[in-house]
């Protein structure tokens, strides 16, 4: 059998990533797909967890955990992180871009970021 594919999804506690989290655990086959969900604390994704998800730990605003998260994952979901109450709102694009960087060095093949943080100022 050959290796199967790891997915990760960050932001699996927010609207949109636990939406794609919920997809992908209902229609991937198990049998070629590893999905990995990533927030804070595992209690956020307790729900995904026990529907077949694999916990990992992904804080923006920490290098480390993205890298490690980052690791053996072969495609990535990402959404913009809610900045905490220290950081500012113009922080998200620095966190967002230190899991970039950490994509990138653990040759995550396929890379794709979903936000629609401002979206009203469009209308």
């Amino acid at each position: 059998m050959s290796q199967k594919t790891v997915i990760l999804v960050t932001g699996a506690n927010g609207n949109t990533g636990k939406a794609v989290a919920q997809h992908l655990l209902k229609r991937a086959d198990r049998d070629h797909y590893i999905i990995k969900v990533g927030a804070r604390s595992e209690d956020k994704v307790a729900d995904l967890v026990k529907l077949g998800a694999q916990y990992v730990k992904v804080d923006f605003s920490d290098p480390e955990s993205l890298r490690a998260a980052a690791t053996g994952v072969d495609r990535a979901w990402a959404t913009a992180p809610n900045p905490t109450k220290q950081q500012k709102e113009n922080d998200r694009i620095n966190l967002v871009n230190n899991f970039i960087d950490a994509a990138k060095e653990a040759n995550v093949k396929y890379f794709l970021f979903g936000s629609v943080l401002g979206a009203r100022k469009y209308r």
